[in-house]
């Protein structure tokens, strides 16, 4: 997933499948997690994964806190998205703008369904990280 909208530039991080993926065969066995869980719930990361999650529409990031940027800089998110496609939580990796706008921009993608991550066809809860860039317009004409 990679997007742009007014000065931000959203791309999905570790966004490509896994290449040593194992083929699907009838005794299906999950890779072994990284031991991400949330809630006693395994969350496959993005190397884990055959499929990744994506979002049903597009993620729409014009928010009114963005008034606030004055300066560049970059967000990274971990969004933990269960086998039904919705995030059922958010971590600030990287925050080097203003709380508000990070604030909303978290908002947003709390509220994005995505097709969730699968492996070999099956659905599971897995974690995606997004950077959000903001560079800040050159008005040196």
């Amino acid at each position: 997933m990679t997007s742009s909208s007014e000065g931000l530039t959203i791309s999905a991080v570790d966004a490509e499948p896994a290449l040593n993926a194992a083929p699907e065969s009838d005794q299906f066995k999950p890779p072994t997690p990284k031991h991400f869980s949330l809630t006693e719930e395994i969350f496959f990361t993005a190397d884990q994964l055959t499929q990744h999650p994506r979002p049903t529409e597009e993620v729409n990031l014009n928010v009114p806190e963005a008034q606030l940027l004055t300066h560049s800089g970059n967000i990274v998110l971990s969004l933990w998205i269960n086998n039904l496609g919705n995030v059922v939580s958010i971590n600030y990796e990287v925050n080097e703008l203003p709380e508000a706008f990070t604030s909303a921009i978290g908002n947003v993608f709390r509220h994005v369904r995505f097709l969730p991550g699968e492996i070999h066809g099956r659905p599971v809860h897995s974690i995606m990280r997004i950077e959000i860039a903001h560079q800040e317009p050159d008005l040196n004409f």
